[in-house]
């Protein structure tokens, strides 16, 4: 089926499913006709953060879940807590209670060395 293309306006031919509902000649004319519209123009965005989301798990979530939860908060692990004199090309986030909650206050920075002995023991 031969259709005129409604922006550059020269003749195409549209086989199957396209002899119903294409418009363009191509995707070129397809983007010039939808620049400036975005799929949300009109709708009003809602906050989808937190408990407002509805895949929200609360303190049910599972731990790297909530390893990226605290990272998004507090932003990426930079040094280690415990001593200062610890130098390592990546550090972690370890919760201080080994309970694992959506709690800020709950987290420290560990260098992997510290980590481990952390997790290992009560204290180092």
């Amino acid at each position: 089926m031969i259709k005129k293309c409604l922006i550059c306006k020269n003749n195409y031919i549209a086989y199957g499913r396209r002899k119903t509902y294409s418009k363009y000649c191509s995707r070129k004319c397809k983007g010039v006709a939808s620049r400036g519209k975005g799929w949300w123009t009109g709708k009003k965005r809602i906050n989808m953060m937190d408990e407002n989301n509805p895949a929200w798990k609360g303190n049910e979530v599972g731990y790297r879940a909530l390893h990226i939860w605290v990272e998004q908060r507090l932003g990426k692990a930079t040094h280690c807590d415990l001593d200062n004199s610890h130098f390592s090309s990546r550090y972690h986030w370890a919760s201080v209670s080994r309970e694992y909650r959506r709690d800020i206050n709950d987290w420290i920075q560990l260098c992997p060395k510290c980590h481990f002995l952390y997790d290992r023991k009560e204290k180092v």
